[in-house]
């Protein structure tokens, strides 16, 4: 078992040692918890992998872009509403649209397995991650 108490054969699993394995500078982020539910990022597909960890029995769904974004997915970040997803890369920024946490245990999409999902390139022109960094907050009006 895991710190998160999964057993070694669970998907979650093979895809935390996946993403383990492509960790560096660039890679930051992709495992997410939000909302008692745990997403997983599928660095072969660029889909995400998610579970209730409230609900029994467990339940996965797969969330899949369609295309995948056109760019290295080096981190994500699920909305606390649970209705956007913001793929984020080195050289683009994609904002994925979740469906509906409906049906029994909240599960998308009523507890579809697979589900696909649409995305909108919001960027694809920047080089850097530097607009991130809290110190660029400071220099965009509003931002605090």
């Amino acid at each position: 078992m895991d710190s998160l108490g999964l057993k070694n054969e669970t998907i979650l699993h093979n895809l935390g040692v996946k993403c383990a394995e492509i960790q560096s500078d660039s890679v930051k982020s992709l495992i997410q918890c939000v909302e008692n539910c745990l997403f997983v990022f599928n660095p072969d597909d660029s889909s995400i992998v998610v579970t209730n960890l409230s609900r029994e029995p467990t339940l996965y769904q797969t969330l899949v872009p369609s295309p995948a974004p056109p760019f290295q997915v080096t981190s994500f970040r699920v909305n606390s509403t649970l209705t956007y997803c913001a793929y984020v890369g080195a050289s683009g920024l994609a904002l994925m649209e979740l469906p509906n946490t409906q049906g029994i245990g909240g599960g998308f999409a009523f507890g579809k397995e697979k589900i696909i999902c649409k995305w909108n390139l919001m960027c694809d022109c920047f080089k850097s991650m530097d607009f991130w960094k809290p110190s660029m907050a400071t220099k965009i009006p509003g931002c605090q």
